[in-house]
C-alpha cells in the first residue's frame, strides 16, 4: 500500500472512530492496515447513517421542540450512530426520543424519560422505549448504571431535587441539613410503603405521591426539631394543607396542582384513619395528623419483618375505589334479593326497563343467583334483551333450538328467511 493511501485511510478511520464501537484493537496501536476486520468496520460505518436516516431527522425535530442546544443534538446523533447495529430502524420515533433523552438528561434534570414521553406531542409506545433502554444497558458498559427511570425504583434522586421546594413551603431557607435530609428520605419511604400496604398508591402517578408524602414527612421533622415552637396547642400550630404553594413543584414534573392536592388529601384521610385507631390520640384533625406521623409509622409499619402492632380493617379505612365497589356490590345484592322476593310472591317489578326487572327475568328463566352476582350490569341487560327478543319474535321451533347441534333440519330457518334466500338466488 502506498503511503498516501495509508495516510488517507488513517484520516478516514480517525473521523469514524467514535462512530464505531467495535473497531479492531489494532487501531489502538495506530495500525491502519487494510485488514479484513478493519475493512468490515469501515463498511458498517458507511451504512449506519442510511439505516437510521428517519431517526436522525426526527432527532432534529425533537431538539427543536424541546429547544435543546446544538451540541446536545449532535451528541444524540452520535449516540445513535455508535449503537446503530443494536437498534432497530422500525421504531424511529421511539429510538430518536430515547437517544435525545440520553444526550440531554443532565441538561434537562430533573426530567426523566417519562417526562419526555408525556410532553412529546406525538404518542409513543412506552414498551418500545423500555426495550431500547435495556439494549443500551446490555450492550454498552457506558450505560450499565442507567435504569429505566420509573421513580418507584429511585425516590432518592427525586427527593434530592424537590428539597428546596419543601423548605420554602414553610418559610425557611432552601438548604436542608444533611442529617435532616437523611431522616426525610427514610420517613418519606416509610410513609409510601405504608400507603402501599393499604392500596393507597395503586394506579397513581409516582411523583405527586413522593411530593405529598415528603411534605408530610418534612413538616413532622420540623415539628420534632422545634417541639416548643410548634406544639399542638400553640397558636403557631402548622396546618398541613393551609397556605401551601404547590406551584413551585410544577417545574419538577408534569401534572396540575389539583393532582398534588388530591394526593396530599388522600394521605391526610389515611393518616386520620390511623390516628383514630390509636387510643391516646383524641379527636385527631386531618389538617394536623402530621403531629402523630412517627407514632403512626411505629405502630402500623412492620418492624424488621414482624407483624405490625396495629392494622386497619376495611371498615376503618379503604381507598375510594374499594369503597365504591363495595357500595355497588351492596346495591346489586339488594336488587337480587328484591327480584327473589318478587318471584316468591308471584309479582313483577313495576319498571320493565330497570336492572331489577332484568335480574328478575333471568332468575325466572332459571339463571342461578350466584351467577348473576358475577355478571356486570351490561351483561345482565344484554342477555335479558336476547332472551326477550327470542321469546317475542321466535317460533315454537326456534324456542327449542339446540345451538350445539351439528346437523341441520327444516326448522333451523324461518319461512321468511328461506324466502329471502330463494328470491335472492
Amino acid at each position: 500500500m502506498q503511503f498516501a493511501d495509508s495516510f488517507k485511510l488513517g484520516q478516514a478511520l480517525l473521523r469514524i472512530r467514535m462512530s464505531c464501537p467495535a473497531y479492531d484493537s489494532a487501531f489502538e496501536n495506530n495500525d491502519y492496515s487494510r485488514t479484513q476486520t478493519n475493512s468490515e468496520c469501515l463498511s458498517r460505518a458507511k451504512t449506519r447513517t442510511g439505516k437510521h436516516k428517519s431517526a436522525l431527522v426526527i432527532i432534529d425535530k425533537i431538539a427543536t421542540y424541546f429547544r435543546l442546544p446544538e451540541d446536545l443534538t449532535s451528541r444524540a446523533k452520535h449516540i445513535l450512530q455508535i449503537h446503530s447495529e443494536d437498534l432497530s430502524n422500525r421504531t424511529p420515533i421511539e429510538t430518536a426520543l430515547f437517544v435525545t433523552y440520553l444526550a440531554a438528561r443532565d441538561w434537562v434534570s430533573p426530567w426523566s424519560i417519562d417526562d419526555f414521553i408525556e410532553n412529546f406531542p406525538i404518542p409513543v409506545d412506552k414498551s418500545v422505549i423500555k426495550h431500547i433502554n435495556f439494549i443500551f444497558v446490555e450492550k454498552s458498559s457506558l450505560y450499565k448504571t442507567l435504569q429505566f427511570e420509573v421513580l418507584q425504583d429511585e425516590p432518592d434522586r427525586f427527593l434530592n431535587t424537590i428539597m428546596p421546594g419543601l423548605e420554602k413551603q414553610f418559610g425557611g431557607s432552601s438548604k436542608i441539613p444533611k442529617s435532616t435530609a437523611i431522616q426525610l428520605k427514610k420517613r418519606t419511604k416509610a410513609l409510601i410503603n405504608l400507603g402501599d400496604m393499604y392500596g393507597l398508591n395503586t394506579g397513581r402517578k409516582c411523583r405527586p405521591t413522593i411530593i405529598a408524602t415528603a411534605l408530610i414527612a418534612y413538616v413532622s421533622l420540623l415539628i420534632q426539631s422545634k417541639p416548643g415552637k410548634y406544639k399542638p396547642k400553640s397558636s403557631k400550630k402548622i396546618s398541613l394543607y393551609h397556605n401551601r404553594q404547590f406551584e413551585c413543584f410544577k417545574k419538577y414534573c408534569v401534572f396540575g396542582t389539583k393532582l398534588l392536592q388530591s394526593r396530599l388529601y388522600d394521605y391526610m384521610e389515611f393518616l386520620k384513619a390511623c390516628a383514630l385507631n390509636i387510643t391516646w390520640i383524641s379527636q385527631p384533625d386531618k389538617k394536623y395528623v402530621h403531629y402523630f406521623l412517627q407514632d403512626i409509622l411505629d405502630l402500623y409499619s412492620p418492624q424488621n419483618g414482624a407483624t405490625p402492632l396495629l392494622k386497619l380493617t376495611h371498615e376503618q379505612y379503604s381507598i375510594n375505589v374499594v369503597k365504591k365497589n363495595a357500595a355497588s356490590s351492596r346495591k346489586f345484592e339488594a336488587l337480587v334479593d328484591s327480584a327473589q322476593q318478587h318471584i316468591d310472591n308471584n309479582s313483577t317489578p313495576i319498571d320493565n326497563q330497570s336492572l331489577e326487572y332484568s335480574i328478575f327475568y333471568l332468575m325466572s328463566f332459571g339463571v342461578a343467583k350466584d351467577d348473576i352476582l358475577k355478571w356486570s350490569e351490561r351483561a345482565i341487560r344484554g342477555i335479558t334483551d336476547s332472551l326477550q327478543f327470542r321469546s317475542n319474535y321466535g317460533t315454537h321451533a326456534t324456542h327449542r333450538l339446540d345451538s350445539d347441534r351439528v346437523e341441520l333440519d327444516e326448522n333451523d330457518m324461518l319461512d321468511q328467511e328461506v324466502g329471502v334466500y330463494i328470491h335472492s338466488a
